[in-house]
């Protein structure tokens, strides 16, 4: 059995303005708009991620896809 891990994530609203590449992106806590903990298990990838943060947040952004958000 795969040992499991918990993965903290956090959905934040960039601002239309925001696509400066060489500036940081600061996690700024009043423009975060979801916010969840997952459990994963050691050979997950990155596309086995998305799903589940999709999944996890299919209540309240029923149009969200696994392309709508980037790691950062």
């Amino acid at each position: 059995m795969k040992e499991k891990k918990a993965l903290e994530f956090a959905l934040r609203c960039w601002p239309e303005d925001d696509d400066d590449e060489s500036q940081p992106h600061n996690l700024k806590w009043d423009s975060v708009i979801a916010r969840g903990i997952l459990m994963i298990s050691e050979d997950e990838d990155e596309q086995s991620i998305r799903k589940a943060v999709v999944s996890s947040l299919r209540n309240k952004f029923p149009i969200l896809s696994a392309n709508d958000f980037d790691f950062v």
